[in-house]
Formats: structure tokens, sequence, C-alpha cells
């Protein structure tokens, strides 16, 4: 024993760093689009280099970087397409996510989060919830479109717990519905339910594949359009799936859109709201506080919010019987 008092080792910080210089590298190559490349039948850092007029070293030092990383193979003959760089890396492929993981690296602006704390000026580019990202929204549910039924036992799980009760025409809203998964899945085990799909028009096409893929499409109707502005009916829902939206509005949008849900429900309509929730103190979930800053940045007011702000959100909106389900549901009533 010496007495010291240890000393904590850089091991955090050494892995924030590292994560730091992946995402630029990654970045990179996506501008770059390497996968193309190499797809086109270029093999090695000298061809393309040469055929490019890129740097020689660091064309190599790129490629081999992308080996390690699981996102090519090199073997004596030169490099190769992996099969999920051949599925999501390839521009040519209708499952290309190119654009949509470039958008994601440049979440920050490239360097401007540090300005906007100190300004409060957001977002820093354009925010996410305008119309002219609906193909970047797009391009994110591309793994859900190539395996719909991935996490499906989850899904149902979800809605076992939820206790719905089911009844012969029973018509469920999906608002900014994204892949529409969670009520598409809903519907296929309930062939007694009708489902309306909301989103922008590139997100529907979307949702509709998924519908054909679950079998469900001639149950399926949609509404197209700005969730804020966009019609969503009058007494006309039994069910509402409200998910992942709330978060890109501060507290008074929240209330109003809860507020214009509530006016699509028929009385004694039920909304299942499936946001991410800040704990209150202890900072623990590291994806919902990481959330919280993405939406600083490609949002005006977006935040995440927590149980008790939602549950004022809720009644303030002036639903009823609010109770909590899990760490990211709620489920209220409409009077």
């Amino acid at each position: 024993m010496t007495g010291e008092t240890e000393v904590p080792g850089s091991k955090l910080l050494d892995d924030i760093i590292l994560a730091s210089y992946k995402g630029a590298i990654f970045q990179a190559a996506l501008e770059l689009r390497v996968w193309e490349k190499i797809g086109a039948g270029q093999r090695t850092s000298k061809d393309i280099a040469q055929n490019e007029g890129w740097d020689p070293v660091g064309t190599r030092m790129l490629l081999d970087l992308l080996c390690n990383f699981g996102l090519l193979r090199k073997d004596k003959v030169g490099y190769h397409l992996v099969p999920i760089a051949e599925l999501y890396l390839l521009p040519s492929k209708p499952s290309y996510m190119g654009e949509t993981l470039l958008s994601d690296l440049r979440w920050e602006d490239n360097g401007g989060l540090a300005e906007a704390i100190r300004t409060g000026k957001r977002p820093l580019n354009t925010q996410r919830t305008e119309e002219e990202l609906a193909r970047i929204w797009a391009g994110w549910f591309t793994p859900r479109r190539v395996s719909p039924y991935r996490d499906i036992e989850k899904i149902d799980a979800y809605w076992e717990s939820l206790k719905i009760e089911v009844h012969e025409g029973m018509r469920v809203l999906d608002v900014a519905c994204g892949s529409g998964i969670k009520t598409l899945a809903f519907a296929r085990n309930h062939p007694e339910i009708l489902i309306t799909l909301q989103d922008w028009p590139a997100v529907l096409e979307v949702a509709l594949e998924m519908a054909n893929k679950l079998g469900v499409r001639n149950r399926v109707t949609t509404i197209a359009g700005d969730v804020r502005s966009v019609s969503l009916g009058h007494n006309a829902f039994d069910l509402v799936w409200l998910g992942y939206i709330a978060r890109f509005f501060g507290p008074n949008g929240i209330v109003e859109l809860l507020s214009r849900v509530k006016e699509a429900m028929v009385p004694g309509g039920i909304l299942i709201l499936n946001e991410p929730i800040r704990d209150e103190t202890s900072c623990q979930n590291e994806d919902t506080l990481i959330d919280a800053m993405w939406l600083f940045c490609v949002s005006k007011e977006g935040d995440v919010h927590t149980l008790s702000e939602f549950r004022g959100f809720l009644e303030q909106a002036g639903f009823v019987n609010v109770t909590e389900f899990g760490e990211e549901f709620f489920k209220a009533t409409k009077p």
C-alpha cells in the first residue's frame, strides 16, 4: 500500500476518440463511393487510385481499414465486397442506404454542435420534419424492407402487453408511420381490423411495400402529407399509434399534435404513444441521451422528455386514463 489515490485510466476517453475516427473514415468512404468502384471490378488500391485520380497511399489506408471494419474483404487478388456492403452500399441497388447514412454522419453539421450550444441557433441544418428529407427517412427503413419479419415476435409481444380489445371493423391510425411495421404486424394477427397509414408519400411507398409483404395490403389505406397540417379526420379511429414523432416538437407542439390526434379518435378510443423517455436523474440510458442531443441539432425544439412530462402533455391535450407501459409506452383514452 502506497497511500496514493488511484488515478483513473483514459480508456473511456480513448474509446470515444476511436469512435470519432471510425465515423470520419466511414463518412469519407461513403463520399468517395468506394464500394461502387470495387463493385465495378476495380480490385486493387493502385487501380482505384489511378482510375479516380486519388492519392495512392490514402486509398490503400482507407480500403484496409474498411476490411478491418468488416465492410470489405481482401485477398491476394485484391478487395472484394462483403454481403452487407453489397446490399446497402452499392448505389445501383434499391436497398442503397448511402445518402441516409451520410445524412446522419453529418448530424451536427460537421463540427457545429459547440457553436449551436453557445448560441442556441438550431437546427444546424435542414429540420428533419421537412418533406424534402422524406427520401432520407425512407432510406432508414431499408433494413426493414429487406427483412420485414425481423423482430416481429418482439413487436407482437408489445401488443400483447398493451391488452387492446379488438373488434370487427376496428379502425387503426398510424401517425408518421415510417415503415408501419408496428400496426401492420398488429393487423397481421387480427384480420378484423383496418389500418390507415399517415406519412409523406415517399415514406408511404415503403410502408405499403411492407403491407404487401405481410399480406395485409387489402386492409390498408393512406393519408399522405405533413403530420403538422394534414387532416387526420374527425371521430374516425378506434385506436391511434403515435410513435417516435412527438420528440421532434417542443411542449406546445406536442400538446397540439396530441390534440389533433384526439380529434381524429372516436370517444373511448385508445392512443398508444411510443417515445424514448429521459430518466429524471440517473443519466444511464445512453441511447436516449444521444437521441436528445441529435434532436437538438436536427429540429427547432425537439427533445426527449420524462415520464411525468409526457403524462402532463397527454392530460393537457384532454386524454384520460393515462397508463405507462414499460420504458417507452403510454396508453391513454379519449373521453
